[in-house]
């Protein structure tokens, strides 16, 4: 039977087990009770759990079967598995699972875990905390719903001998379990490049005309020609990236050895890094001071980067992120990184509903990148119109404890854009400069909307709002008085969390 504690029965062996320990029936009133529960349960901790677990679904009728049910017994096979050594919001001694649900006994906890590590292609032995596994299984989850073409660009876990070559290149330093977890579920994604170092990253090559450029994982924008989508890196192209910045960013190679590169955009204008040793998150500025910039709150427990992407993960699952053109005249959709939701100034008049909000970029020389998106509200007779042009605007950008500065002038961008229920009339009236290159007239769908840049300030603190008017009908054929929409302020700032 084995004497070892990693020395496991198998099932079809159990008819080597005395037949006194395997009888039938019940045992309730025999005096040697205890004694025999005590050896079956001896017994059934030197078998694999799956084994067991076949046991305990025998019946009731079998006494060693009984005795396979006994919790007790689950919570010591656990403590063989990850669940026990990296349980995830503990309450009592028992673990949620990997949704956040609660589990009624520690064989529940390690059947959801366990198809939880199954589905992304890990062993209940594995040593990646479970934290990472509940964050993947969520962000798949979304990923499934929401954004599908994504999904399918996930790579499976990083290999043994990949997670190794992290260790080597921080000089042998200790890599925070917090920080490798990520590529431990999951080793990147398979997202083409542009051509410059795409080899030299071993991934593929991004063309001209190829809308992939917006499937990174950690979502994008775009304003006028700059266009962002921030990809997740597999861990071999993240090293040879890091190594690449270390050759033109002397501090980078000697005052933060410990950094690596874990995301970028397809165009490599935004990268992210992770300290692997200390778990903490940092954005690359492009400038020479402050080169990076904190993507995520300081803290001392090594888990900045599980924090940032459970961060994330809020984000998606409450809306504030959503899927959509990441940039106007974009040929698909992405994850949009400007928020909906309270983070989104909104005004509305005569059925007119304007908003904004913004991103910030601290790889830009201007700071932050704003989005104004108009659309029809209402019914055509509660408006009196059934459809209406914008004609001029007014912004007012306004750093903290200082005077207002205001930009104003006729449309936006040169554009004009002639709302309708259906969405935007595109037309030689509405886009008069031709941005476009539509040949004829066509009905956008959805509502009108144009990103700009708003500059970097001494406090790196202010707010935009503004005004803008609309006429009834078109400029050219109006069909009432003009009138006046006000965005109420949005914030411009810092943010804690950079993505």
């Amino acid at each position: 039977m084995g004497s070892s504690l990693g020395s496991y029965i198998p099932v079809q062996d159990l008819h080597l087990i005395p037949w006194a320990l395997v009888g039938l029936g019940s045992v309730q009133g025999d005096k040697s009770c205890e004694v025999w529960e005590d050896a079956a349960f001896q017994v059934l901790f030197f078998l694999d759990r799956r084994d067991a677990g076949r046991v305990a679904a025998v019946g009731k009728e079998c006494a060693l079967s009984s005795v396979a049910q006994n919790d007790a017994l689950w919570a010591l096979y656990s403590k063989r598995t990850v669940v026990g050594r990296s349980a995830v919001g503990s309450t009592g001694s028992l673990p949620k699972g990997p949704n956040g649900e609660g589990c009624n006994s520690w064989r529940h906890a390690l059947s959801l875990w366990s198809k939880a590590l199954q589905e992304q292609g890990l062993p209940l032995e594995t040593n990646v905390h479970l934290r990472w596994v509940s964050a993947w299984c969520r962000l798949r989850k979304w990923l499934g719903k929401n954004l599908p073409e994504v999904n399918a660009t996930l790579r499976a876990p990083a290999a043994a001998r990949t997670l190794s070559s992290l260790q080597a290149f921080t000089g042998r330093k200790a890599v925070s379990p917090l920080v490798t977890g990520l590529w431990q579920v999951c080793d990147g994604q398979v997202v083409p490049v542009e051509q410059g170092l795409a080899g030299e990253l071993g991934m593929p090559v991004l063309s001209a005309e190829n809308s992939a450029k917006w499937l990174g994982l950690f979502g994008g924008f775009g304003v006028y020609d700059y266009e962002i989508s921030l990809v997740l890196l597999p861990l071999q192209s993240g090293l040879a990236m890091t190594r690449i910045l270390r050759q033109s960013l002397a501090p980078l190679r000697t005052e933060h050895p410990e950094l690596v590169a874990f995301a970028c955009s397809c165009n490599f204008s935004k990268i992210l890094l992770v300290d692997v040793c200390k778990g903490s998150v940092f954005a690359w500025t492009r400038r020479s001071a402050p080169m990076l910039e904190p993507a995520a709150p300081d803290v001392n427990s090594g888990d900045g980067l599980l924090c940032w992407m459970e961060e994330y993960l809020r984000r998606l699952e409450q809306q504030i992120y959503q899927v959509a053109v990441p940039k106007p005249g974009a040929l698909m959709g992405g994850i949009s990184l400007f928020p909906q939701g309270e983070s989104v100034s909104l005004g509305c008049a005569r059925g007119v509903e304007v908003t904004g909000s913004c991103v910030y970029m601290p790889e830009h020389p201007q700071g932050w990148c704003y989005s104004i998106a108009l659309r029809l509200i209402d019914t055509s007779q509660d408006r009196e119109f059934s459809r209406c042009q914008l004609k001029s605007r007014r912004w007012m950008i306004q750093e903290d404890g200082r005077e207002p500065e205001f930009v104003e002038g006729e449309g936006v961008i040169g554009m004009f854009p002639i709302l309708m229920d259906e969405g935007w009339l595109l037309n030689t009236e509405s886009d008069p400069h031709d941005q476009y290159h539509v040949p004829e007239e066509c009905i956008v769908p959805g509502p009108f909307r144009y990103q700009s840049c708003a500059g970097r300030n001494a406090s790196m603190k202010g707010y935009i709002s503004g005004e803008l008017w609309f006429v009834p009908g078109t400029i050219r054929s109006p069909t009432g008085a003009s009138f006046s929409v006000t965005l109420p302020p949005f914030r411009l700032a810092v943010p804690e969390y950079i993505f």
